[in-house]
């Protein structure tokens, strides 16, 4: 039982190491920024933002794991134990970056993982527990489909 412990202490040290990289912490605040600008409320929840309409309905839209991504390295991977993909109403946000500005914010649906493919920009690296999305570049028009005002529009 204590060892049972010992490696659930472990992840949940793994996932605060990996959410507190720099980029990860900026594409919070970006994207923080940007629901705000937007007219949308961001609210913490654990390791994932819940999103929320700024209206009189403050209607919840979804709880939102959020990730930066240097367009450089053309994938984002993250530990697969960050989201559920068994969840309706959870995405995962990725605010992409060039040169150290914002080009993008994506937003995936984690219904997408669970159906990954060989020419499918979704993977599941399951021998290293993680998940992966290939961005070749923001302007790729595969990708113009998860554009965060196009995704935040349809909810």
């Amino acid at each position: 039982m204590g060892l049972d412990l010992i490696k659930e202490s472990r992840s949940d040290n793994d996932v605060r190491s990996f959410l507190d990289h720099g980029i990860h912490l900026n594409a919070k605040n970006d994207f923080r920024f940007l629901c705000q600008k937007t007219g949308y409320n961001m609210l913490n929840n654990v390791h994932l933002q819940a999103v929320r309409t700024a209206d009189n309905y403050n209607r919840h839209l979804g709880d939102f794991l959020v990730l930066g991504c240097d367009i450089a390295d053309k994938k984002i991977a993250f530990p697969s134990m960050l989201i559920d993909v068994e969840a309706e109403k959870q995405f995962v946000a990725v605010v992409c970056y060039n040169n150290g500005n914002v080009q993008d914010v994506l937003v995936f649906s984690v219904g997408e993982f669970k159906k990954p493919g060989m020419f499918s920009i979704f993977k599941n690296l399951k021998k290293e527990g993680m998940f992966s999305v290939a961005i070749s570049n923001a302007d790729n028009k595969n990708l113009k489909q998860y554009s965060f005002g196009y995704v935040l529009n349809k909810l």
